[in-house]
């Protein structure tokens, strides 16, 4: 019962946030990105939200009893997630956009947690993820892990070619400064 709630109220906080920071960003748009990666955003938040739910169910709920500490781990995990999710969208506010977009007066935002990596809302989801799949104990969430890995890196590299092909030195300056576009480290 409480890994359900916890999934739920994940997903739940995620999408509150997303609404917010979309009331204070910018209406207006000089440049929009490809559809296809607007497509792709919308979709995965679906598939995520749909899939995690059902995993659950299916799974009767995880077998939170039986180990405390993967509860602790996994709320935990979602924590920092949504903790991390909600200050970078803080930073980005006015330029925050569900589509590939440039606002007007557009900038590099290079504070906050955008100093460490140059997607760390990305990387957030991706531990907010793996927090979710702790909670579950699933093998359904274990196996879509790799795949969601793999889809916030390309949706972060078409968002770099597109920054720089709009940004131009301004965000050059910035890759060069904050190495990892992903995840620290590694990737």
């Amino acid at each position: 019962m409480i890994s359900t709630v916890a999934v739920v109220g994940y997903l739940a906080l995620w999408l509150v946030l997303r609404l917010m920071a979309l009331r204070m960003s910018k209406p207006a748009h000089v440049m929009r990105g490809s559809p296809w990666f607007t497509r792709l955003v919308l979709a995965y938040c679906f598939v995520f939200s749909i899939g995690f739910v059902a995993a659950n169910t299916w799974s009767g709920g995880g077998n939170w009893q039986e180990n405390p500490v993967r509860l602790a781990m996994g709320i935990s995990m979602v924590t920092l997630a949504l903790v991390t999710d909600a200050v970078c969208l803080l930073s980005l506010r006015p330029f925050y956009s569900l589509e590939m977009e440039i606002k007007q007066d557009h900038a590099v935002i290079k504070s906050g947690f955008y100093r460490l990596v140059r997607h760390p809302i990305y990387l957030s989801n991706i531990i907010g993820f793996l927090g979710l799949c702790i909670l579950m104990n699933h093998w359904a969430a274990w196996v879509a892990s790799p795949a969601q890995v793999i889809g916030f890196f390309l949706m972060a590299r078409e968002e770099e070619l597109f920054l720089i092909s709009h940004l131009g030195k301004e965000y050059e300056r910035y890759r060069a400064d904050v190495r990892w576009m992903l995840i620290p480290g590694i990737l």
